[in-house]
Parts: structure tokens; C-alpha cells; sequence
């Protein structure tokens, strides 16, 4: 029926929900594993202020093998 299919489409999307914060947390975590400076909400007592050689941009890809790719920005 209609409902039945309305309550099973709320289901997968919130089960879709729930796999999209995962990956984003997953994502989060492992970047700011392989930044060792401060910047923005990510704060290291062992290192208090930006490294300048730090300035890229890391991407992240993947759902459960997370690869990590950093770009070097223009100065």
C-alpha cells in the first residue's frame, strides 16, 4: 500500500542519512589526523598556531578505505 511505502522510503532515507554523517565524521577524523597545526576549530596544545608550510588543501574520498590527497595552494 501507499503507506507502507511512504514508511519504507522514510527508512532508507534516513538509514542514507545516518551513512552520509558517518562518512563525513570518517572524513573529518582522518584529515585532521595528517594536519599537525591549529586552523579553524581543529586546536593542538603541541602546536597553537597555522604552519604556513601547512597552507593545501586536503581531499578526502572513500567510504571505508579513506584516501587522503593533498594540494599545495598558491602562495
Amino acid at each position: 500500500t501507499r503507506k507502507e511505502s511512504s514508511a519504507a522510503s522514510d527508512v532508507y532515507k534516513r538509514q542514507r542519512e545516518a551513512a552520509a554523517l558517518l562518512a563525513g565524521a570518517r572524513w573529518i577524523y582522518r584529515s585532521a589526523g595528517v594536519r599537525h597545526e591549529s586552523r579553524g576549530l581543529h586546536r593542538l596544545q603541541e602546536a597553537p598556531t597555522q604552519d604556513p608550510a601547512q597552507r593545501d588543501r586536503i581531499v578526502v574520498n572513500g567510504l571505508h578505505d579513506i584516501g587522503l590527497q593533498r594540494i599545495a595552494l598558491a602562495p
